[in-house]
């Protein structure tokens, strides 16, 4: 074994499963040092103590440090400090600004409070902290020798970009070469309304001003490009933030092949805009919750189809839009608002499940309309049409293609265990 070259050793020891790395790096010293570098790629921290003193054992690491590729930070509370709320959030913002420069070699960042199983036992660290450990992160990666390639940071407060277009540009600017970055911003809950009345208004002013549009312009190799607008689905045909407001009108990634929008409330043509100056590259949609102010989805989507050529196509959430002529009034469903004139569908979303109209509003977009007969599937009678010989058999070779993958990994984690 001494004879085998190094080289020959990463690579058998890169196919390993993290497992079979543990038993690798018993064999000698030479192995033991080889499999480091894959034990640790992907670092999961959470909001508390515990996990902050693994944070940075991890970064004082003279091996696991070089080769941390991820860091996964979730500002989430397991257990109710002791300390002040003040003194543990500092706690956790020291820490971030100091381990991040040890690793030298992370390409990607990801931030979220997304509430995960138990709510007894996980509190969210929601409204403007998330904002100020964002901000520790983003400090911290200025010192760091690592060139981030992805960034994720879900369910930031909005106030968070309400600051100088000139310290944004300065925090935001040792990420020029992110190819990949999702924003999720929240305004906080305010009952059933969903989101904070107050803060939708001053949210809007901060957008207009150009917060969120100016980061993403400075940021030109972007691949994938996801921005939510969170809890605006609730609130009825008067929410939602001008797609202009987001992504400057007539600017272009030359190299983006994914794009996401949620929230956003504007006329069709400026959606179809962004669509075709990017229609050479883009292969991934998702619209979420999206509200067209004058214009129908019954000119969206035919649009769509006959431009664009996507692998993957995702529309859901609740969907606006305004009858453009009489035939647009005849398969809209009611609106929950009572509001005349309005087109209104809740297609759910992917994640809640099997939806049989969504699905097959998707197949309609892919592909440039390949694989689904030119109807409109946006009315009952249409999704029965056709669900059963065009979408079913299309979502159920990929669910068998998961359950694939799922096999076999349970196959090979029941085989590690022995």
């Amino acid at each position: 074994m001494d004879n085998v070259p190094h080289e020959i050793l990463y690579i058998v020891c890169s196919l390993l499963h993290v497992n079979d790395i543990l038993s690798f790096r018993l064999v000698n010293k030479v192995f033991a040092h080889i499999g480091a570098a894959y034990m640790l790629r992907e670092v999961t921290c959470y909001m508390y103590q515990e996990d902050l003193a693994r944070l940075e054992a991890i970064s004082e690491h003279p091996i696991f440090s070089k080769h941390v590729r991820s860091l996964v930070y979730f500002t989430l509370t397991l257990k109710v400090p002791i300390v002040s709320r003040g003194d543990f959030v500092q706690k956790n913002v020291d820490v971030l600004e100091k381990v991040l420069p040890r690793f030298p070699n992370l390409e990607a960042l990801t931030m979220t409070s997304r509430i995960l199983a138990n709510s007894l036992v996980m509190q969210s660290a929601d409204q403007p902290v998330t904002g100020l450990l964002l901000d520790a992160l983003l400090r911290a990666n200025a010192h760091s020798r690592g060139s981030l390639t992805s960034l994720r940071a879900v369910c930031v407060h909005w106030t968070f970009f309400n600051r100088s277009e000139q310290e944004l540009a300065r925090m935001f600017q040792p990420l020029s070469n992110l190819t990949l970055i999702e924003i999720s911003i929240t305004l906080g809950f305010d009952g059933d309304m969903g989101y904070c009345a107050e803060s939708l208004c001053k949210f809007k002013r901060v957008l207009a001003k150009g917060a969120v549009r100016n980061i993403l312009k400075s940021i030109q190799q972007l691949e994938s490009l996801y921005i939510e607008n969170r809890n605006l689905g609730f609130g009825g045909t008067g929410v939602g933030v001008s797609p202009s407001d987001v992504i400057q009108p007539g600017f272009c990634w030359p190299k983006l092949k994914a794009l996401g929008l949620s929230g956003v409330k504007g006329d069709r043509t400026e959606i179809m805009n962004i669509l075709l100056l990017h229609k050479a590259t883009l292969q991934t949609l998702r619209l979420r919750d999206i509200h067209l102010t004058s214009t129908s989805w019954r000119k969206l989507l035919p649009d769509i189809r006959k431009n664009l050529c996507l692998e993957e196509a995702c529309i859901c959430g609740y969907i606006w839009g305004a009858f453009e002529n009489e035939a647009d009034t005849q398969d809209s469903w009611n609106h929950p608002l009572g509001i005349q004139d309005t087109e209104y569908w809740d297609l759910s979303e992917p994640e809640d499940g099997s939806h049989d109209m969504r699905e097959s509003i998707n197949v309609y977009c892919r592909q440039g309309g390949e694989n689904y007969p030119d109807e409109l599937p946006l009315s009952e009678l249409v999704v029965n049409k056709y669900y059963h010989q065009y979408v079913q058999p299309f979502f159920q070779n990929n669910d068998d293609d998961d359950d694939d993958e799922d096999f076999e990994l349970d196959a090979e984690e029941e085989e590690n265990n022995g």
